[in-house]
């Protein structure tokens, strides 16, 4: 009986996954996590001014890590690219 509601469950995801195109993962444009730090006001105190710099650091790292992210990304897109695109031709030239 588990053999059967294994098949029939198997065969119910492969026919939904089937169906699926694969695409989809880049339907929206990433955006980052960054927070933007709020310049303290001209009479703030020294301790506002520090978190003021402390923060802004944290966004200038934050904000390089997204950037080399996705410059890493198009790396991956361009050779996946690249790849399919190869065996396209090599498929088509063999006729």
């Amino acid at each position: 009986m588990n053999n059967k509601i294994t098949g029939s469950l198997l065969a119910i995801l492969t026919t939904l996954f089937a169906g699926m195109d694969i695409g989809f993962a880049d339907e929206f444009p990433p955006s980052h996590m960054c927070f933007e730090p709020e310049q303290p006001l001209f009479l703030a105190s020294q301790r506002h001014q520090q978190r003021y710099q402390e923060d802004s650091q944290r966004f200038d790292v934050c904000m390089k890590k997204f950037i080399a992210d996705q410059y890493e990304s198009i790396k991956m897109h361009e050779a996946a690219a690249k790849q399919a695109k190869t065996e396209w031709e090599k498929f088509f030239n063999q006729k």
